[in-house]
């Protein structure tokens, strides 16, 4: 979970445009290179789609959403392994978060999906 200053200068990279709606300090919110929500919980956000804040940062965006909603959150790791294989729901690497290098496949990506 992250927590931290909003960004009000435009020249910043995490830069709030709608900062004005948030107040001095985020509120926590799941922030990096995966998080899953439910069918449920998408469902309601597609139903209400025109009716939703928007904000510049979807890590910030999305949280913002399930503390509206109320949602439940589970910090598994159990779902994230340290290499690719075809039962991964996820895979963890501590080196990099996001696509830091999207020209390039994903280690092991390519070999043990078959794609």
């Amino acid at each position: 979970m992250h927590k931290g200053l909003v960004l009000t200068d435009p020249a910043q990279k995490w830069y709030e445009p709608r900062s004005d709606l948030l107040g001095r300090e985020y509120f926590s919110y799941a922030g990096g290179s995966i998080y899953a929500l439910s069918y449920e919980v998408v469902e309601n956000l597609v139903s209400l789609r025109r009716d939703v804040v928007r904000l510049f940062n979807e890590d910030v965006m999305i949280g913002a959403w399930m503390l509206a909603m109320n949602v439940h959150y589970e910090d598994d790791w159990a779902v994230c392994e340290p290499e690719c294989t075809p039962s991964s729901v996820a895979v963890w690497d501590d080196g990099c978060s996001g696509l830091c290098n999207p020209e390039v496949s994903p280690r092991g990506f390519d070999l043990k999906r078959g794609i």
